[in-house]
């Protein structure tokens, strides 16, 4: 009779495996250690009796923190999976597949850019501060030096990966419940482009990516909550369905809808159809890596000036929140005002071996 569990034994093979339960002989319980996958929320427990699926259990962590799992054999010989962090015995038939993405070196890259044409920038004036659209003609110079960081990443990363492609999208917000608002408030567009075909990857150019970054009109939000999700799913939509690596960067500071965590109040004046984690998931699917740039200039000014109430905080740290969680991995959550962008491009072109999503197998330690 072979026990086994499901997890990464070789980090630097990334093949999940069924490896042998660490059980002596007559054992009717063992103890194993593993390390969560880079990018999952929790480690996936499968015990396998004879190649058969006997037990399953999710176990939540942390990034860089081990998860111990106690493995008991039960009297009635069904098997109990316990650890000192919460445990979610699940049932065997709710398994619905692994979320594992695996690196591709040297393939053909798609590279998609989606800025937040709501964003602003904040600056002394008198005693006070002024908001401005950060995308402004009439104030150009902040979102060139933004341009010019976000294409210098691309140049990074394209050099690693010779055919590639690229697309930059921005997202404002819907306005259909939003007649009230002034038109100077009012959303002009929730996608840019707006026609669907306009949004599909071109052939890489440097030149032609900065013209087009910086040639995104800027739009009124109406609201806190903008259009982000559906920006995402417009992303998703224009992919190439052909192989290679797909990276999406989002670069801004309003976030969009979610149902996972609670919005502050008064944040959505809106009905709303589209999830910021039902599209990250479905990217995942698609073999999109998410990279986020979140404009922090647009909560301080460089002379030290910030909103300094406590309900508007609760909004920038939501929006915060919702940006650090929407890349792939930790690492490639970053703010604009310390983006690097030759560290940025390293960091994805030694990316791991593979990364996961949700609940995934985890790696074993020795």
């Amino acid at each position: 009779m072979a026990l086994t569990i499901e997890c990464i034994a070789d980090p630097a093979a990334g093949r999940v495996v069924d490896h042998p339960l660490p059980l002596e002989d007559g054992a009717q319980e063992c103890d194993l250690w593993l390390d969560c996958l880079p990018g999952a929320q929790a480690v996936e427990a499968a015990i396998k009796q004879d190649g058969a699926l006997v037990a399953l259990a999710e176990v939540a962590t942390r990034p860089e923190e081990p998860v111990h799992l106690h493995l008991r054999r039960l009297p009635d010989a069904r098997w109990q999976i316990r650890s000192e962090r919460v445990v979610h015995t699940l049932p065997l038939e709710a398994r619905d597949g692994r979320r594992l993405l695996r690196r591709h070196d040297g393939e053909p890259l798609q590279i998609f850019f989606l800025v937040d044409a709501t964003a602003r920038r904040v600056s002394a004036e008198g005693d006070g501060f002024e908001v401005e659209p950060l995308l402004s003609p009439a104030h150009s110079a902040p979102w060139d030096d933004c341009v010019a960081a976000l294409v210098s990443f691309a140049a990074g990363l394209v050099a690693k990966h010779p055919s590639w492609r690229m697309a930059a999208l921005a997202y404002g917000d819907t306005s259909d419940d939003l007649e009230d608002v002034t038109r100077e408030l009012r959303p002009r567009w929730a996608v840019y482009p707006e026609r669907p075909d306009d949004r599909r990857p071109q052939r890489g150019d440097l030149d032609l990516l900065h013209r087009s970054l910086a040639a995104i009109p800027p739009t009124p939000g109406g609201d806190f909550v903008d259009a982000l999700a559906e920006g995402m799913q417009a992303c998703a939509d224009a992919a190439m369905n052909e192989p290679g690596r797909k990276v999406l960067v989002i670069f801004g500071d309003s976030p969009g809808h979610e149902i996972s965590h609670d919005v502050p109040p008064f944040a959505d004046a809106q009905l709303r159809s589209c999830d910021v984690d039902e599209q990250a998931a479905r990217l995942f699917e698609l073999g999109f890596e998410v990279v986020t740039v979140y404009n922090d200039r647009g909560d301080v000014d460089p002379q030290g000036l910030a909103f300094k109430t406590t309900e508007w905080n609760r909004y920038l740290d939501f929006a915060r929140r919702q940006y650090a969680r929407l890349a792939s991995i930790p690492g490639w959550a970053f703010q604009r005002s310390r983006f690097d962008p030759a560290e940025a491009a390293r960091r994805l072109l030694e990316r791991p071996v593979v990364i996961g999503r949700g609940a995934c197998p985890g790696i074993l330690r020795p």
